[in-house]
C-alpha cells in the first residue's frame, strides 16, 4: 500500500509539472503573438514610436523577469523532485527489505507451523500405540494372575488327594493300633499273670513298645493331617468362586503343607 501511494504522489506531482510547463509557454507564445501583432505595420505603413518604446521599456523586462522565474522554478520543481524520487526509491527499497524479510518470517512460520503438527501427530500416534500396549500389558498381567491361581488349585488338589490315601492310610493304621493296644493291653495282663516270661518274651515286649510308640506318633501325625485336610477342603471351596489372597497362600504353605510334603521327625 505504501508503495502504491507513492507511486500515485509521483504520478499527481508530474501531471502537475506537465500542466505548469503548458501554462507557462501558452503565457509565453501569447506574449509572442501580442509582439508580433503589435510589432506589424499599420494600414498607413509604420508603426508608433510611443508604442515600440512602451513595449520594450514595460513589457519585455516584465517578461524576462517571468521568465526567469519561471526558469527558477522549474529548476527547484525539478530539484524537489528529484529529492522526492530519491525518498520514493528509498523507501522503494524498504518495502522490497521489508517484504523479504516478511516472506522470510511466512516462510519459517509455515516451516515452524508443519514442524509442531508433525510433532502432534506423532505424539498422538504414540499415545495410541502405548494405549494399546499398555492394555495387552493388563491383559497379560490378568492372564498371568490366572494361570498363577490355577497353577496353585492343581497344586492343592494333588494334596488333597495324597491327603485323601493319606486319610484312608490312617483309618488302617488306626485300626491296626487299635488291635495292637488291644494286644498290648493282653500282653501287660499276661505279664502280670505270669512273671516268669522268658527272654524270647522279652525282646516281644520291647518291639511291641516301640511299636506303640510308633503309633502314637503315626496317630499325631494322622491328627495334624486331618486338621490339614479340612483347611484345604475349605480354600478348594472358596477357590471354586472367589480370588484367593497371594500372601494367605503362602502363609498356609509355609505353615500347613510343609508338614504335608516332609512329615515329622521321628
Amino acid at each position: 500500500m505504501v508503495e502504491s501511494n507513492l507511486g500515485n504522489k509521483n504520478c499527481q506531482s508530474s501531471f502537475e509539472i506537465d500542466n505548469i510547463q503548458r501554462d507557462i509557454n501558452t503565457i509565453i507564445t501569447g506574449v509572442e503573438l501580442c509582439k508580433q501583432k503589435i510589432a506589424k505595420p499599420t494600414c498607413y505603413g509604420y508603426i508608433e514610436p510611443f508604442i515600440k518604446n512602451t513595449i520594450e521599456q514595460n513589457i519585455c523586462p516584465v517578461i524576462s523577469k517571468i521568465n526567469l522565474g519561471l526558469h527558477l522554478f522549474l529548476k527547484r520543481l525539478n530539484e524537489e523532485m528529484v529529492v522526492d524520487l530519491r525518498y520514493f526509491n528509498s523507501l522503494k527499497l524498504e518495502v522490497v527489505s521489508l517484504t523479504s524479510e516478511l516472506e522470510t518470517q511466512k516462510t519459517q512460520f509455515v516451516n515452524e507451523i508443519d514442524r509442531l503438527s508433525r510433532e502432534y501427530n506423532y505424539a498422538d500416534h504414540m499415545n495410541a500405540i502405548l494405549g494399546v500396549y499398555t492394555e495387552l500389558d493388563e491383559v497379560t498381567n490378568l492372564q498371568c494372575d490366572y494361570l498363577e491361581l490355577l497353577q496353585k488349585c492343581e497344586c492343592l488338589e494333588t494334596v488333597l488327594s495324597k491327603s485323601k490315601k493319606m486319610s484312608k492310610s490312617f483309618e488302617s493304621v488306626q485300626k491296626h493300633a487299635i488291635n495292637l493296644e488291644l494286644e498290648l493291653q493282653q500282653c501287660k495282663e499276661k505279664i502280670k499273670n505270669d512273671m516268669s516270661f522268658n527272654v524270647n518274651k522279652s525282646k516281644d515286649f520291647c518291639k511291641e513298645r516301640e511299636q506303640y510308640f510308633e503309633i502314637q506318633d503315626l496317630k499325631a501325625q494322622l491328627q495334624d493331617k486331618d486338621i490339614a485336610i479340612r483347611e484345604l477342603k475349605k480354600l478348594i471351596e472358596k477357590l471354586k468362586g472367589k480370588s484367593v489372597d497371594t500372601y494367605f497362600l503362602k502363609f498356609f504353605y509355609k505353615k500347613r503343607f510343609l508338614k504335608v510334603y516332609i512329615g515329622y521327625p521321628k
